[in-house]
């Protein structure tokens, strides 16, 4: 019996290896695993070279994988779940992605009242107190500098896209955006145009956005006296401002 046939017997105790192991091959694990880095130095890691696998088919508890971390750190950046991808090869179609989240509803089964279904939730939980000028934001996306684009179709931060194909009883939106607290926010978008060499050339780009379905009218070559009109109130480099919308009753 070889020295691992003899630690892994024991099913009730607590079984401590005080070498590192290699498995050649797949690890099958039944039931609880638990790994614990806790009570050796800070610098300690479970490192797996290869796949890493997880299937949860059970219909009880709270989570599939949980993670738990705390930071010491008082300065420099610390990442709970830090997801590198690294395309190796020229690549001539199809997509690489750092995470792909997917949340599906099974053939047949219906989600009522006021349940919801969220593949990504992030949460900003602040307990304690914010005394500077950093940012603070529940999602960040951007686009790093670097590269050499000689043609592409879109270069974008955000992508926002809707692929649903049948009616929707209710409100339907690409972006919806509430304000569900007790404080006053001070505007629902803030736009930081760069420098003057920099810039931004429009607010909006309207592509196809026109006809019975869309939102964007017929051009008109007219002067049109509008029964009513309403200011929407924005700021230009402090300055307040108006759009003026134009209201037919």
């Amino acid at each position: 019996m070889s020295y691992l046939d003899r630690i892994f017997e024991n099913e009730s105790e607590v079984i401590v290896v005080p070498n590192p192991v290699t498995f050649n091959g797949a690890l099958n694990v039944r039931g609880s695993f638990t790994v614990g880095l806790l009570d050796v130095a800070p610098t300690a890691q479970l490192y797996i070279k290869g796949s890493l696998k997880l299937h949860d088919h059970a219909s009880v508890g709270d989570y599939a994988a949980q993670l738990r971390t705390e930071s010491n750190k008082a300065t420099g950046n610390y990442f709970g779940i830090d997801a590198e991808v690294h395309q190796m090869l020229s690549r001539t179609a199809g997509q690489v992605r750092g995470i792909s989240m997917c949340g599906r509803v099974t053939a047949g089964q219906t989600i009522s009242g006021d349940a919801s279904l969220i593949p990504g939730y992030f949460l900003l939980d602040v307990d304690g107190t914010i005394d500077g000028s950093g940012l603070f934001a529940a999602l960040v996306a951007k686009v790093d500098a670097g590269g050499t684009f000689t043609n592409v179709g879109h270069l974008a931060s955000l992508w926002i896209d809707s692929l649903q194909a049948g009616p929707v009883v209710g409100n339907h939106e690409l972006i919806y955006m509430t304000n569900n607290g007790e404080c006053k926010i001070d505007q629902a978008f803030y736009l930081y145009g760069g420098t003057a060499a920099q810039g931004i050339a429009n607010l909006f780009e309207f592509n196809t956005c026109t006809g019975a379905q869309n939102f964007l009218g017929d051009v008109v070559d007219a002067d049109i006296a509008f029964a009513h009109y309403r200011k929407v109130k924005c700021t230009v480099d402090g300055v307040a401002a108006w759009f003026v919308l134009g209201l037919d009753a």
